[in-house]
């Protein structure tokens, strides 16, 4: 996990403290965080036809209050983004 947060301006722990302010009111919710890579290599008579590398960095964020679940993802990863979309959460729970 501690590779996710190289990749981004965020630590964990500011992480684990926007998510903590964004629940206080909410029933539930969670943070998923991915990050996956993936490489492919076609042969064709033992000859490399074509190679692909991917590789995906995001999060998944949900929150539950009361009867209604609020629902957020991005790929990009950064404080800013973080904390306005937890702002949003916030009003709406």
């Amino acid at each position: 996990m501690s590779n996710f947060f190289e990749k981004s301006d965020l630590s964990r722990s500011e992480a684990e403290n926007i998510i903590s302010d964004t629940l206080q009111k909410c029933d539930d919710g969670e943070l998923y965080l991915e990050n996956s890579k993936s490489e492919s290599i076609l042969l064709d008579d033992n000859k490399i036809k074509n190679s692909s590398y991917n590789s995906d960095l995001g999060f998944g964020f949900r929150a539950i209050s009361d009867e209604v679940v609020a629902y957020s993802h991005s790929n990009e990863i950064s404080k800013k983004l973080l904390r306005a979309i937890f702002r949003k959460f916030k009003i709406d729970t």
